[in-house]
């Protein structure tokens, strides 16, 4: 999406409508993602889309964004969503456009047990 800062990720009841999906087989040489995401137009909060990126890890992949109704789309994120998983992807928990306060994290500044494994591995 080039002009991705026009666009908010859609809630509706608290829910937010946006996953990364992973999906991972080495022995078929595959390493898939799926972003899948209802988004808002800013400037016209009743513009709401369904916006899918997909393709292999690394690649930039191939987008499509449609235009739709805010239940069709919440109705094509679900449906979506529990298609790719079936197929074995994953969830990663990501921040996808959703802004969030950043939290400090406290370090135990104690100091941790050497490695066992070989220096060279």
């Amino acid at each position: 999406m080039n002009n991705h800062k026009n666009y908010k990720v859609y809630t509706n009841n608290g829910k937010s409508y946006s996953v990364y999906l992973m999906c991972a087989d080495l022995k078929n040489n595959n390493n898939k993602f799926y972003v899948c995401q209802v988004v808002q137009d800013i400037a016209n909060p009743n513009s709401v889309y369904f916006w899918t990126r997909y393709g292999r890890v690394g690649d930039q992949g191939v987008s499509n964004l449609e235009y739709q109704s805010a239940a069709q789309a919440e109705k094509d994120f679900l449906k979506t969503v529990k298609a790719k998983t079936r197929k074995g992807y994953a969830e990663i928990k990501m921040n996808l456009g959703e802004k969030q306060e950043a939290k400090e994290i406290d370090v135990d500044s104690k100091e941790f047990e050497k490695s066992k494994l070989h220096p060279q591995v």
